[in-house]
């Protein structure tokens, strides 16, 4: 065989084998699924099949803040804080049951691994045909060991990065809190093609996070998420107007979540029977604006930061008024029934037994006579009635056609409570009829009234203009005529 041939063979081989030793070991990134062929079918997190890949994986998971869901936190996390939606006690009414009501948005691992509830890699990473209602009716039944078998029986392996549906099987429910809706038709940044994990940054499982006022677990990962004002993404001055002027009291939500769909949000939440009764905003809404510099007033979600605090800014909420039983023999709580401080409620199920009259109404007279355990004297003999407006916070939703501009907080008839914002009278006037500019009479303006008003859409474009044409004219007149003069 002449010596070319042998060469061509030969490196035709050295291409193919290079080929296919650069194969092993690639990721797929669209499912991941070709490595895990052989583990099919799925149950679960398996040490001897799973361990030898993704030795630390486990550990990473458990530990992360997803899994965790601040059982570690001095005050509680989503895990074991209380709070006025759910009304759950879990010192009370135990794990599994909060694994029942609640454990159906959750990773497994963490605190609930010790009953059972491993961390489910197929969660996240299965890219179609997870089962929900096959996990949560597991889940419902106390069966959390086999949770994530169930949700996969029948489906073939098909791991790879998350996607923004996996997400939303369990942040779907921020849609009655916040009135989230993901999709294009309500967020610009979905419109255009943006991911979940392309503003929340993911590492070592922990996902990128913003600093919102209802939770402060992992803190330490607060801002984590992709700010607008990253260099890739809308820089420091997105606007370069005037409107970037603002950036330092305002965050891009406020005007760029002008509202809120209706029908998705709640408005009020009610355990006054026992058994909650739910409301929802009927129509679009806008959202309300509070000062935010990161600390809460109290324990319960609601900013405690004024007009005075340094560095707080205007940030937009949804506020749920929540209304539930308290024991009342909390000091602070009885002085400030509508203060940020959990207090004592009392069980859900409890209070349903304090209907004596039958007409499906507590009274607090009902309530303070209340012997649940019946040794003739009354359990709660100091209950009190509590409402407290929850105060979540919104960051979706982002419009671009829409936003805010200056006529809908700089007039009288504007959006901004400036009274709640703290501006004060004074303020409160400069600032409400900043577009309209008192000038000299003598002068003609744009109308030819002295004033400029509001449909002068060039004045409202440039705030301020008029003086300052009027103070050139005034230069360009005095040169003119000392130059004549030489």
């Amino acid at each position: 065989m002449p010596k070319a041939r042998y060469l061509v063979i030969l490196g035709f081989s050295i291409v193919f084998m290079f080929m296919v030793i650069s194969s092993f070991g690639q990721s797929t990134p669209d499912t991941g699924t070709r490595g895990h062929m052989p583990l099919m079918p799925y149950e679960g997190w398996n040490d001897t099949a799973c361990s030898g890949c993704h030795p630390t994986t486990y550990d990473e998971v458990n530990s992360s803040y997803h899994a965790a869901l601040g059982y570690d936190v001095e005050n509680g996390g989503m895990y074991n804080k209380w709070c006025a939606l759910p009304n759950f006690l879990l010192d009370v009414q135990g794990d599994a049951l909060w694994i029942q009501k609640c454990g159906v948005c959750h990773v497994g691992g963490g605190e609930v691994d010790k009953l059972g509830m491993e961390v489910d890699c197929a969660i996240c990473h299965q890219q179609s045909g997870y089962n929900w209602t096959a996990r949560n009716a597991a889940i419902a039944s106390g069966d959390f060991h086999n949770a994530s078998r169930d949700a996969m029986a029948g489906v073939d392996i098909d791991f790879g990065t998350p996607v923004d549906s996996q997400c939303l099987g369990c942040h779907r429910k921020d849609t009655g809190k916040r009135a989230m809706v993901w999709d294009a038709e309500h967020d610009v940044h979905n419109a255009a093609g943006l991911t979940c994990l392309d503003c929340h940054i993911t590492e070592d499982h922990n996902i990128g996070k913003g600093d919102i006022t209802d939770s402060h677990v992992a803190e330490h990962l607060d801002g984590t998420v992709k700010s607008c004002d990253d260099i890739s993404c809308h820089g420091a001055t997105p606007h370069d107007n005037e409107y970037d002027d603002h950036l330092d009291i305002i965050v891009c939500e406020t005007c760029h979540i002008p509202t809120l769909p209706g029908n998705k949000a709640l408005d009020t939440t009610n355990w006054s029977t026992g058994s909650v009764v739910k409301t929802k905003h009927p129509e679009e809404f806008r959202p309300v604006l509070a000062w935010y510099d990161g600390e809460n007033a109290g324990e319960l979600p609601s900013p405690s930061a004024t007009i005075h605090t340094d560095g707080a800014k205007i940030y937009p909420y949804n506020i749920i008024l929540a209304t539930w039983w308290d024991e009342g023999i909390d000091p602070a709580v009885v002085e400030h029934p509508s203060g940020p401080e959990p207090g004592n409620p009392i069980l859900p199920a409890h209070i349903k037994l304090a209907d004596a009259n039958g007409d499906g109404v507590m009274t607090e007279i009902e309530v303070r006579s209340l012997d649940v355990d019946g040794d003739g004297r009354p359990d709660y003999p100091t209950a009190i009635l509590r409402e407290f407006d929850v105060y979540f916070s919104v960051s979706h939703n982002i419009v671009k056609e829409g936003a805010l501009t200056c006529i809908d907080c700089h007039d009288e008839d504007g959006i901004l409570d400036y009274e709640i914002l703290e501006f004060g009278d004074a303020k409160t006037m400069e600032l409400q009829s900043i577009l309209k500019i008192p000038v000299d009479d003598s002068v003609d303006q744009l109308d030819g009234t002295g004033t400029v008003e509001e449909d002068d859409e060039f004045s409202l474009a440039y705030p301020g203009i008029v003086p300052i044409l009027i103070v050139l004219g005034s230069l360009a007149i005095i040169v003119s005529r000392k130059r004549r003069e030489e």
